[in-house]
Order: C-alpha cells, then structure tokens, then sequence
C-alpha cells in the first residue's frame, strides 16, 4: 500500500486489490483534508475509471478529472459534505465489466455476436457489482 498526506487530503493506494469477482485491480482511496482528526462519519463516494481521478501523470489522456479539488471546494462552500472518494481502476475487462448484464440478456443471437465480437466476451457487470 502506497500512502501520502498532504494539504489536499490523504491518499491511499492499494495494488493487485484481489476479488473472488473480478481481476486483482489498484484501488485508491482519497480522505478529504482533517479527516484524520475527527470521529465524524463521512459519506463515501464511489467512482469507476480511478487512475483519471487525481492525478495526470496516470489518466489516459494526460488531465486528471480534478475530483479532490472539487470536493474540496464545494465543501468549504458549504454546498456538500467532505466526502471520501474510493477510486477503482480500470482493467482489460473494462467495457465487459461496465456493460449491464440485463439489456444484453434481452438482445438477440446477432446483437450478442456483435457485442461479443467487439469486447471479448459476454458483459460480467453483474461480478463487478458484487466486488463493489
């Protein structure tokens, strides 16, 4: 586990996070500024495609999406609560794992043989809820 402290909050990596569900994935974790020093409950947000969320030297294109300076702002705003942000990265499965099981289900054999032809595999969304 990788882990720094600074004036933007405290960030918490963990690699080859493994689940009976899906593939071993990184995890990052982001506590807002002072969480340390409180016994307050903090609501948690979850949120996909992790490695773009804070830093742009990992995002696939090179700008992060800024999601702890938002929080940050918005809270010392006063138009949310500090919130800690669970970050999870993306894999190879990504599209298969983000794809909702149901609608595919309800296509047809062509629509699954095109689907599949483009992801490698039917979707494994239902998995990835589990692990979340």
């Amino acid at each position: 586990m990788y882990s720094s402290h600074h004036e933007r909050g405290t960030f918490a990596r963990y690699q080859q996070f493994s689940s009976h569900y899906v593939l071993p994935r990184t995890i990052d974790v982001w506590l807002p500024p002072g969480y340390e020093h409180t016994d307050w409950r903090f609501p948690v947000l979850y949120m996909h495609d992790g490695q773009n969320l804070f830093d742009p030297a990992l995002s696939y294109s090179g700008i992060d999406w800024g999601v702890d300076e938002a929080i940050i702002w918005l809270s010392r705003a006063g138009r949310m609560p500090e919130t800690i942000v669970v970050g999870i990265w993306n894999t190879p499965r990504r599209r298969r794992e983000y794809m909702p099981q149901a609608p595919f289900a309800a296509i047809d054999r062509a629509g699954h043989a095109r689907h599949q032809g483009h992801q490698e595999g039917p979707p494994i969304s239902d998995a990835y809820l589990r692990f979340i």
